[in-house]
């Protein structure tokens, strides 16, 4: 010790202060790096990992190798990813049920895991405008929360998370990330039947037929596909084809007429509900045209006509016969 004193007082005095202010910028520049990341001060814990430069924090990583118990950081310049899932990812268009869109927001290309970053701007919104997207929660982890309840409009929705990053080197520069789901809504259960037949009246003939159909839909009106619906007559000798359903929320069915002269009930059930639903049509059936001959009519007087065309015309000849022979025999023969 006596010795290196020694040495240090053998030196002149301005090597010694070049040695100190030497040291002195070194620990400067190491704190400053420590307490300056991106324009923003951040505190320095010890590490042995290196520290990252670039785009990216230049706070130390504190990962596990598997991601269990993995701690979130403060990121900070324009080095982000963000992702987006929905849970679930379908829901019931009737203006209450709820889902739940996440986004995770990491630094690419520093895992696996990869370092995920706390304290963003992140905000969602959705195409359907009738939806409701909530305030975003930053759940200290990487992870953004928002509940969407579903709008009363069945269809497809995009579910957009946006990122805020501002790079904050001068000048800074405000720049977005997006990240999308599709958030699907479909109708609720049937909570209405209409039965339409068309024509409303057919012959009774066993051969005319009608068109039933049925419009189902939900509380909301929305169009319901997929479900179970019969069709039944108060006729029993009518006859229905197999029932066909479409995609805008309509079964039809073709009933063909028996030969009995009656207006029938047609029904339609709905049995994929209970409890079921049902409607109700008449359909007519008319009785068919016999002609009948009336007395007096022209039937069969043609016959009549040229029998007595025939007699007359025997009268006429017998007549002109008569004639001639009168004239032969001269005035005394009477007429």
């Amino acid at each position: 010790m006596a010795e290196r004193d020694s040495r240090q007082s053998g030196m002149r005095p301005t090597e010694r202060a070049r040695k100190t202010q030497t040291g002195a910028a070194l620990s400067t520049g190491v704190l400053g790096a420590a307490l300056f990341v991106g324009g923003a001060p951040v505190a320095m814990a010890a590490t042995t990992s290196p520290i990252t430069s670039g785009p990216f924090s230049l706070l130390p990583r504190t990962q596990a190798p598997t991601g269990v118990n993995q701690a979130a950081i403060a990121c900070f310049g324009t080095g982000k990813q963000i992702t987006e899932t929905l849970s679930p990812a379908s829901i019931t268009a009737d203006g209450t049920s709820t889902s739940t869109a996440t986004a995770t927001v990491s630094e690419p290309g520093t895992g696996p895991p990869p370092i995920l970053c706390k304290g963003q701007q992140v905000a969602f919104s959705s195409s359907d405008s009738k939806e409701t997207v909530s305030a975003t929660t930053d759940h200290g982890d990487g992870t953004y929360t928002a509940i969407i309840t579903s709008s009363k409009t069945v269809g497809q929705a995009t579910i957009t998370a946006q990122l805020t990053v501002v790079n904050p080197t001068p000048p800074p520069v405000t720049t977005f990330m997006d990240a999308t789901a599709t958030l699907t809504q479909t109708a609720g259960p049937a909570a209405k039947i209409t039965l339409v037949v068309s024509p409303s009246s057919i012959p009774a003939n066993g051969t005319s037929t009608s068109n039933g159909t049925v419009t189902v839909t939900d509380a909301n009106n929305n169009a319901v596909v997929g479900n179970t619906v019969t069709f039944s007559s108060s006729d029993p000798a009518e006859k229905f084809s197999a029932v066909t359903g479409h995609p805008d929320g309509t079964y039809t069915v073709t009933i063909t007429s028996s030969t009995t002269p009656e207006t029938a009930t047609i029904t339609a059930t709905d049995t994929s509900v209970r409890p079921n639903l049902t409607a109700t049509a008449p359909l007519t059936q008319t009785a068919i045209a016999v002609p009948v001959p009336a007395t007096g009519s022209s039937v069969g007087q043609p016959a009549t006509v040229g029998v007595g065309m025939m007699a007359l015309g025997i009268g006429l000849l017998a007549r002109a016969r008569r004639l001639r022979s009168r004239r032969r025999l001269g005035p005394s023969i009477e007429e």
